[in-house]
């Protein structure tokens, strides 16, 4: 249209053509007017599909089938089971491009990250509230304020947490030279997400991953519809799709199906959360193609409480990381090793703690419920713990709770006393149940962890720094929080991740960056030294062969000094 007025101005000022007595162009400027408007089509017909294939190569990697339908905001259909394959081919072609390199690329992703969350807040918490009945508050503080923070940390440490690294240190074999160290990119990444916390576990890997200048596959959980809908959708509208693509989602079943066909598919690095049955089935996955893994799995983590603690603040901390999520989370505390002179008064400490965070016996919006893979079969599983509880079998006793409705899949607060050899001590609960145990001395308790699988987090509660000291040298644990729980995950400047059964690799902070890259070190020998004259130090020739007596002593006068 411009140019049809440029070319209109144009006319009138040579005089090709004028307005008559009667307001009417004459003939000439008619035929002007015409091969202006001709001019303006022509540049439209031109000009348009340029722009559209200019627009495209925001895609031109992407599988014809996963095309946006309009621009970077339009809304796309998932890809079925059978091409997840060529899905997972663009992204490593995309990586191989270039694109998830340059540092405005990754500092955009993360704001659209950013952008997402400040959005669509309403809709992440309405659908977490669905899944598992999660009160607006907890859901706000882990699956939407956790992750923010992390993304904006991400955002303002980026160039420092992924730019190269000088090596200021002399070594007498490669003097004179420069040294550094190069972080550069894994590749192309597969996340693997969990369904109790659907967007923490999500975001945080996908935001470390994107930061680190990775190409990612995101599989989220089928376990949590809601949620996962609503995920795939935010990062399909926010999220360049050469930069991180979602699968499994829309394919129907419970995911396995899709996890076996996204592990046959060749990954520079994987990130699962989830249980350790199938972490192991992803680490020999990943071995098959010598794939470095970060496993976060879960495990049965122990609290040990002294002679010397502060009970009732031992009992309020259990109790509150038992029942956030309804005890679903890979750090809840499981059981408690109490100090037999402590033991009742902890149990009476806990009965009152769970009777104020859960005052209303009927659970009406006061708990979270029972999710995770065929939930009503747990829910029947730990009720009938509970009944058995209640029955005395293998010597356990309810202390507090007991409470349940299998139909809505809800559990109160419960503490259990265990007796020796009961079934609650057998595998992970994931539910708002507090094991009790009391032990004599520290030696015991010592041995009741070490006969677990090896936690993914340990809590004691001491006012004895020796005590503490005790625990901490005679246990394993993927990390700690003394005198409270929980808390350790939170800091931004600790990793987080598992030891042994609970998993390895971790994240957080800058680790959920330096997880998805690889430190290159590079050596540049420096010509500086020839230039002055220096050249026996810079290229000494007692190196190179023939070999001679007096070449032996001067390798052993340089290795002297090593």
């Amino acid at each position: 249209m411009r140019a049809t007025i440029d070319a209109l101005a144009r006319a009138f000022s040579i005089g090709l053509f004028d307005v008559d007595e009667q307001g009417e162009l004459e003939i000439n400027g008619i035929f002007i007017l015409g091969v202006a408007l001709l001019f303006g089509v022509l540049r439209l017909i031109i000009v348009a599909p340029a722009a559209y294939r200019s627009a495209s190569q925001y895609n031109r990697h992407a599988s014809p089938k996963f095309q946006f339908i309009d621009d970077a905001r339009a809304v796309r259909r998932g890809p079925s089971l059978e091409e997840i394959p060529s899905v997972c081919a663009d992204m490593r072609a995309s990586f191989r491009s270039g694109h998830t390199l340059p540092m405005r690329k990754r500092k955009e992703q993360l704001g659209q990250l950013l952008k997402m969350l400040k959005e669509r807040e309403d809709e992440i918490l309405d659908a977490l509230r669905e899944d598992l009945s999660r009160e607006h508050v907890e859901a706000f503080y882990y699956d939407f304020a956790l992750p923010r923070a992390e993304i904006r940390a991400m955002l303002r440490n980026i160039r420092s947490w992924t730019g190269r690294s000088l090596v200021k240190a002399f070594n007498v074999i490669t003097w004179p030279s420069k040294q550094w160290m190069e972080r550069q990119p894994l590749g192309c990444a597969l996340v693997c997400s969990s369904w109790n916390f659907p967007f923490l576990l999500s975001l945080v890997p996908v935001a470390g991953a994107i930061a680190a200048g990775n190409a990612v596959v995101l599989k989220p959980s089928n376990d949590s519809k809601a949620s996962t809908a609503l995920l795939v959708k935010l990062v399909r509208e926010y999220c360049d799709p050469r930069v991180v693509q979602c699968v499994g989602s829309e394919v129907p079943g419970n995911g396995v199906d899709v996890m076996q066909t996204v592990l046959k598919e060749k990954f520079d690095v994987i990130f699962f959360t989830g249980s350790s049955k199938v972490g192991k089935i992803v680490a020999r996955a990943a071995a098959e193609n010598l794939t470095p893994c970060i496993l976060e799995l879960g495990g049965k983590n122990p609290v040990v409480v002294t002679d010397c603690a502060d009970v009732d603040l031992a009992a309020k901390q259990c109790v509150w990381g038992r029942v956030i999520n309804c005890g679903q989370q890979c750090i809840s505390p499981e059981y408690v090793l109490c100090h037999e002179s402590r033991c009742d008064e902890f149990e009476r400490m806990c009965s009152k703690w769970a009777a104020k965070f859960v005052p209303d016996v009927t659970l009406n919006g006061a708990m979270a419920r029972i999710g995770g893979p065929d939930p009503e079969s747990r829910m029947k599983a730990i009720a009938k713990l509970i009944d058995d509880a209640k029955a005395g079998v293998a010597g356990d006793t309810v202390v507090y709770g007991g409470t349940y409705d299998v139909k809505r899949r809800l559990v109160e607060p419960t503490v259990i006393k265990c007796g020796e050899k009961s079934p609650f001590m057998e595998a992970e609960l994931f539910a708002p149940i507090l094991c009790v145990h009391s032990y004599k001395t520290l030696g015991q308790a010592v041995d009741t962890i070490q006969a677990q699988m090896k936690p993914l987090t340990m809590y004691v509660f001491s006012r004895s720094a020796k005590k503490t000291r005790f625990l901490l040298d005679n246990t394993h644990a993927g990390g700690v929080t003394v005198n409270g729980t929980l808390t350790h995950c939170a800091h931004d400047r600790l990793p987080f991740g598992g030891v042994g059964d609970s998993g390895y690799g971790r994240y957080h902070g800058r680790y959920s960056v330096e997880c998805f890259q690889r430190e290159k070190p590079v050596l540049q020998k420096t010509r500086w030294g020839r230039c002055l004259g220096l050249g026996l130090l810079s290229d000494p020739s007692f190196l190179y062969s023939p070999q001679a007596e007096w070449k032996t002593k001067c390798v052993r006068a340089v290795a002297s000094l090593m």
